[in-house]
């Protein structure tokens, strides 16, 4: 876990987990004035080695868990199974009692997929997976959706992870983007199509009525690349490839109605994939 500028806080459970366990690490900030805003961001990354042990050094990936505060609103994440990925809803819970968060899935056109309640032991962490296999999960192969947590009383936070295995079962690469709430309005985000990078957008739709907004593709010069009107469904998702010029950068910018979400993944095929949330 890391903090930046300096934040000070106090952590309530610091833990080294081995292999196959699940936990949760707690801090809590300090703050000077009442009301305000902590002056720290935290991240937690993951590493992944192909042997157990401290002295292990056969590494294979690491990811960045871009958390988002505990809320006891309404959150949501794109979920996908596309590329032969394992596609988890990660639960954390912050207080000091257990909660019951209930996961709803929806297919990419809005439809439930499904349904499930999650108990999440105090200070705990709980999986709950999203691929379809036999009678559990909701997503086939190649699928696209997402996925709203909530909860009655308590707060909790939620990450989408996914996973990619070779065809041996190793890990080949990992990757997380955070639940959130529609920030309404303008959002933004960005693309990377260097060092061959391919880029993705993904726009979900956190409330009941259909939902449309405008993408445009901004280069590094402020030159417009391109524009697209999206429409997605009620509780709908839309990813979308972006076509963009070789070896540049830039901002996505989605205008619309409340309630969507965007977020875009940069990605070397079979290698690694970097998600960014709109803000």
């Amino acid at each position: 876990v890391s903090i930046s500028d300096g934040g000070r806080a106090d952590f309530a459970a610091h833990a080294h987990f081995g292999p196959d366990r699940v936990g949760m690490a707690r801090f809590v900030p300090q703050i000077v004035t009442v009301g305000a805003a902590p002056d720290f961001y935290g991240t937690l990354t993951r590493y992944f080695y192909d042997c157990p042990g401290a002295s292990c050094n056969d590494f294979l990936t690491a990811f960045v868990l871009p958390n988002r505060p505990p809320t006891g609103a309404a959150i949501a994440g794109g979920m996908a199974t596309k590329n032969g990925e394992i596609s988890i809803v990660e639960l954390g819970n912050v207080s000091s009692t257990s909660v019951a968060a209930q996961v709803r899935a929806f297919n990419s056109n809005g439809s439930l997929a499904g349904v499930t309640v999650a108990d999440v032991p105090a200070l705990g962490t709980k999986h709950v997976i999203m691929n379809r296999v036999g009678e559990t999960g909701y997503f086939a192969n190649e699928s696209v959706g997402s996925a709203e947590a909530t909860v009655q009383n308590g707060l909790v936070s939620a990450v989408s992870l996914f996973y990619k295995l070779n065809d041996f079962g190793v890990l080949q690469y990992g990757y997380a983007a955070p639940f959130v709430s529609s920030p309404g309005g303008a959002q933004l985000t960005e693309f990377n199509s260097f060092v061959s990078h391919e880029n993705e957008v993904e726009v979900f739709n956190s409330r009941s009525q259909t939902g449309s907004a405008r993408l445009e593709i901004i280069n590094l010069d402020q030159s417009l690349i391109g524009a697209q009107d999206i429409v997605v469904p009620a509780h709908g998702t839309v990813r979308l490839p972006l076509v963009v010029p070789k070896d540049t950068y830039g901002t996505l910018v989605l205008s619309g109605r409340d309630g969507l979400v965007m977020r875009s993944y940069v990605s070397r095929p079979g290698t690694y994939v970097l998600s960014y949330g709109g803000k």
